[in-house]
């Protein structure tokens, strides 16, 4: 019949067909429709001699599938009369039917009746040992009408039985034992070996999902590749960033899929810069800092001083020590575990004898804070160096006054050498 009930023109004659396989005395029970094929479960031969159990499986068009059984049909001769009332598809591909077999009556009972039969039609001799096995309930008449597959793969039969001549029937089911387990729900899902990773590391992704699949399609945004049809792809990420993965199986008939958003995070290596003196005198007190990225750990390896101030955080004050070599270290880790190591900041820690044993005030630069034009004061002045905070050079020169107009704003460090060889440093302000 069409959507409208009407029988199908092009099925049979106008929509009524008698398949070629069967004889004379067929009778057709129950049919389910697997791929576009029909499959009937149904009676063959004349009653009266042996009514057997058949099989049959047409195409869309009605025409028995030679690939089938013989021919397109299975016949199964096991009892005088045997027929299957229902037939159920199951999801190992196999084909169930359940109904009666036997001659009727007492001293000739009929019983319970359960096949399987394999996709190709002939008879599943793993189950039972023959394909099919009659349950006795009553002890004249057994005939089971319905047959369904609980989730552990059970197998139940209903129907009625009568215990004798008088026609008493009962209510009747049967449970059976099955050798196939049911696959779990045909759904998609997916796991990853981390989540969190640095630009440039691989992500190993392992396949969860369950049924008999086929096919799987990966969709990885920011990933290299950004597709996949392996089952456990490999996926390497270059860009930070916070990313989507997505799944869709296929089992050949149907689709399954699986979204998981922001599922990765992507972190970028840090790019530390240190900055601050290159020419200290010993004892002084100096800031190092880098950039703030707020969330970011900071390590600091000083060696020549100590730090005394900012452990762990962007900017630290360091106490230098003796005269001699310095240097600092600095590993900036990000929340996501990237790491980067700077080289060494080497450090020249003077030590300034001749000034600062004569007095702090052997140095002297005013206005301080200056706009325009900065003075040095100090004694058999050689040459003056000014530097930034980053330990940048500004300016040198062997001029007492210089010029301050172009600077911007903040503290800045005069470095005084002698022409009797004494060196010594001072802080100033600059203020526009």
């Amino acid at each position: 019949l069409d959507a409208d009930g009407d029988p199908y023109p092009g099925f049979g004659t106008d929509g009524v067909l008698i398949p070629s396989v069967f004889d004379d005395y067929s009778k057709a029970f129950d049919c389910v429709i697997v791929n576009d094929s029909v499959i009937i479960s149904a009676a063959y031969g004349d009653p009266t001699v042996s009514e057997d159990f058949a099989i049959v499986k047409l195409d869309q068009d009605g025409n028995p599938d030679p690939g089938f059984g013989n021919d397109g049909i299975s016949i199964l001769n096991i009892d005088q009369l045997t027929y299957g009332e229902d037939i159920f598809y199951g999801s190992d591909n196999k084909f169930y039917i359940g109904g009666t077999s036997g001659q009727g009556g007492i001293g000739n009972a009929r019983d319970f009746f359960l096949a399987r039969y394999n996709y190709n039609g002939l008879i599943d001799a793993t189950f039972n040992g023959s394909g099919y096995v009659k349950t006795s309930v009553g002890n004249a008449w057994d005939h089971a009408y319905s047959l369904d597959m609980a989730p552990d793969g059970k197998i139940v039969l209903g129907g009625f039985t009568a215990w004798g001549p008088t026609g008493d029937n009962d209510r009747a089911l049967a449970r059976y034992l099955n050798n196939y387990i049911p696959p779990p729900p045909f759904s998609a899902d997916f796991t990853a070996d981390n989540t969190t990773v640095c630009e440039g590391e691989s992500i190993q992704f392992n396949d969860l999902s369950s049924g008999t699949i086929v096919s799987w399609n990966w969709v990885f945004p920011g990933g290299e590749p950004s597709t996949s049809t392996l089952q456990n792809p490999e996926i390497m990420y270059s860009t930070p960033g916070i990313f989507d993965v997505e799944l869709e199986i296929s089992d050949g008939t149907q689709t399954a899929s699986v979204l998981k958003d922001n599922y990765i995070t992507v972190g970028a290596y840090p790019n530390p810069e240190i900055a601050g003196l290159q020419i200290v005198c010993s004892d002084d007190e100096e800031i190092y800092q880098t950039a703030n990225n707020p969330g970011n750990n900071y390590l600091w390896e000083v060696n020549g001083g100590e730090v005394i101030s900012g452990t762990g955080t962007h900017q630290i004050t360091i106490l230098w020590g003796d005269p001699g070599s310095g240097s600092v270290i600095l590993t900036e880790e990000s929340p996501e575990g990237c790491m980067t190591t700077t080289e060494e900041y080497l450090v020249t820690i003077d030590e300034c004898t001749g000034i600062k044993e004569t007095s702090r005030n052997a140095i002297k630069v005013f206005p301080n804070p200056v706009n325009n034009k900065l003075v040095v004061s100090c004694e058999d002045l050689l040459s003056v160096s000014v530097y930034n905070v980053y330990g940048q050079l500004i300016v040198s020169t062997e001029d007492r006054e210089i010029n301050t107009s172009f600077f911007d704003n903040g503290m800045y460090i005069v470095f005084v050498t002698t022409n009797k060889g004494k060196t010594g440093t001072k802080k100033f302000m600059i203020e526009h």
